[in-house]
């Protein structure tokens, strides 16, 4: 069976956080300050973690993105309010 990559980015008003599924459990993540450029943000901390890990985001099946960025995530295969995140 192969490896399944899903990821969740938090763009938030101050930081950007990432978290990376590996077939269901907890890969890798990173965090760092949102920045100017909220969209930006979100895509650096995937990077980030997949590439801390020896991986690419070319490997991710699926991405959701929430928080106060979600909006300028293009990448994003779903968007998802803060309070249904919750």
């Amino acid at each position: 069976m192969g490896e399944h990559f899903v990821a969740g980015i938090d763009i938030g008003s101050t930081t950007a956080k990432a978290v990376v599924l590996k077939s269901g459990k907890v890969f890798c993540s990173h965090i760092d300050k949102t920045g100017s450029n909220p969209a930006s943000a979100g895509q650096k901390v995937l990077e980030k973690a997949m590439s801390g890990a020896g991986h690419s985001t070319a490997e991710l099946e699926y991405t959701v993105v929430t928080g106060y960025g979600r909006v300028s995530a293009a990448y994003a295969n779903k968007t998802v309010t803060e309070i249904t995140c919750h």
